[in-house]
């Protein structure tokens, strides 16, 4: 029927072009119950307090000998350039607990610098060693910038700096691509088999092409209609 390959192959043509907006997602809250408590309490957190999404910049300095007060500017330095960026709600490091200018009083400012190395080891925000300063940046979500495009832009406002960006949104992106770039190597693969094996079955090379039709036009309609509908793919539409 005439009717029904025009109808079909226009299907086909209108969902090929959505496979081109298809994404992918890893949300871990997604898998927690919606009605839950964990996740009315993670809501509560985003909406009163402060993002959960954060990226985690490890400042190495490197220099132990160094004046802890030039070092603390430095710092601040840095974490000023990263809270300028619009995706940023706020940023916290070892800055955000000492004045930005110390008392004249030399007695009173060594106590705060003897009291912050004695806490460094269990701050969390530097190491042991005071050559590695931590400083968290908080994802504002209403911004709409990805994880992905932060990071890169962070990146390249602090080139030059002692900076390794890690933490749980570049660990999530990666994710996403892993997944995103596993299902299009399944497919491929399975594909290739397949048409393989229809060839041979078939015994002609032009009637297992042909066959193949049939195959991929339920996923392409499938995975079409999900990347028009801006539905993300994870791990269980995978």
């Amino acid at each position: 029927s005439r009717r029904l390959v025009l109808a079909s192959m226009s299907l086909i043509l209108i969902t090929l072009c959505g496979l081109a907006r298809l994404q992918s997602r890893v949300a871990p809250l997604d898998f927690l119950p919606r009605e839950g408590k964990v996740l009315a309490d993670v809501r509560r957190v985003e909406r009163d307090l402060t993002s959960i999404t954060s990226i985690e910049a490890v400042v190495d300095f490197g220099e132990r000998d160094r004046p802890f007060i030039e070092t603390l500017a430095d710092l601040r330095r840095i974490e000023t350039e990263i809270a300028s960026h619009p995706a940023v709600r706020h940023t916290m490091s070892a800055a955000t607990f000492f004045p930005e200018e110390f008392p004249d009083d030399s007695g009173e400012a060594i106590g705060i610098l003897t009291r912050a190395r004695s806490r460094q080891g269990n701050s969390g925000f530097i190491s042991r060693d005071g050559s590695r300063f931590r400083i968290s940046a908080r994802l504002n979500p209403e911004v709409g910038a990805s994880r992905h495009q932060v990071m890169k832009d962070l990146i390249a406002r602090t080139k030059g700096e002692p900076i390794a960006f890690t933490g749980i949104a570049p660990l999530l992106d990666s994710a996403q691509n892993a997944i995103f770039t596993g299902l299009w190597e399944s497919f491929a693969m399975a594909f290739g088999v397949i048409t393989v094996a229809m060839m041979v079955a078939l015994r002609s090379v032009t009637m297992g092409l042909l066959a193949m039709i049939p195959n991929l036009t339920p996923i392409t309609i499938v995975f079409g209609m999900l990347g028009w509908l801006g539905l993300p793919v994870d791990i269980g539409k995978m």
